[in-house]
């Protein structure tokens, strides 16, 4: 009887997916292939492109699935494998992982333009973010607004000038929502790059938290108008989805990854234990191992694989 029920659950779980891509048409299916995956990489390449209009405000995707069907592992395979070499010489990358997290609006804020500076430093290591020339670069835009008030100080006292400018570098750099602005104008205005941000595992959040994580997106959004990524429940948009504040992204279109079948999961790992038995064979002829009576059993790697 419980055979009988898991099947059943896993009926329903397709069929919701179906009825899901079928009727909305907002909904797009991910299809990541061994060599790309072409949905995502074109949405990311039309708002983020140099000719693009949209560059400059940034974009919000969400990527839908239940829980275990592989979003934060599509997201890694695809940032290290799948993106085309021309979008990966041009992007950069932070991810931000939302596990153990306790959002409470307010305070999260400073919490997550922590986290993307420190996710953005570790992935994009040929950016050092202590580097005065590059510190000039993401701040470039206060230190103008700034220059006649460092003229006065300059024609005053040099030395006064400069202590200042150093002053004020450690305080921009000492505040995380100036320096996580600063950083992605810095990209996206002066390097003319990509900023992909990946909020990860926002579907292993409470229904409370997941939607504070959809608030603190938007203002992230509005802050460095990056290609946000927000990795959420299907179940969660699909009954939220028309209420604050999910109804705030109702033109926009969502992709949904599906989980690979589990036949197809075992077939796949079969597969690949042949593989590996067939190159042991060429190293080790016959295996042995001993049962519980002490009895050693000898068998070759071939009677294995036809096992």
């Amino acid at each position: 009887m419980l055979e009988v029920t898991e099947y059943d659950k896993i009926l329903e779980s397709l069929l919701k997916e179906r009825i899901a891509i079928r009727d909305d048409v907002s909904v797009r299916q991910l299809h990541p292939e061994r060599s790309g995956e072409e949905v995502l990489a074109a949405e990311i390449e039309l708002r983020t492109s140099l000719e693009s209009e949209q560059r400059r405000v940034g974009h919000l995707q969400i990527i839908q699935g239940g829980v275990g069907s592989g979003k934060s592992l599509f997201m890694e395979r695809y940032k290290q494998q799948l993106q085309p070499d021309a979008a990966k010489a041009r992007t950069k990358w932070a991810t931000i992982d939302f596990v153990g997290s306790q959002l409470r609006l307010g305070g999260a804020e400073e919490w997550l333009c922590n986290r993307f500076i420190q996710s953005f430093q570790a992935e994009n290591p040929d950016i050092d973010l202590t580097d005065l020339t590059v510190l000039r670069g993401i701040f470039s835009r206060k230190i103008v607004s700034r220059r006649a008030g460092y003229s006065m100080l300059e024609a005053a006292s040099p030395t006064e000038a400069q202590v200042q400018r150093a002053k004020d570098l450690m305080e921009w750099q000492d505040k995380p929502e100036v320096m996580a602005q600063g950083l992605a104008e810095y990209v996206i205005g002066s390097r003319h790059q990509a900023l992909v941000v990946v909020m990860d595992n926002v579907d292993q959040l409470n229904l409370e938290d997941q939607l504070s994580a959809f608030r603190l997106t938007l203002w992230f959004l509005e802050l460095t108008h990056a290609f946000i990524i927000l990795q959420m429940r299907d179940e969660t948009y699909e009954r939220y989805k028309d209420k604050p504040p999910l109804d705030t992204f109702r033109t926009g279109v969502v992709f949904h990854i599906s989980p690979p079948r589990f036949v197809d999961v075992v077939k796949r790992r079969l597969e690949l234990s042949i593989e590996f038995l067939a190159k042991e064979k060429e190293r080790q002829r016959d295996r042995t191992y001993a049962i519980e009576s002490g009895m050693r059993i000898r068998y070759s790697s071939g009677e294995l694989e036809d096992f």
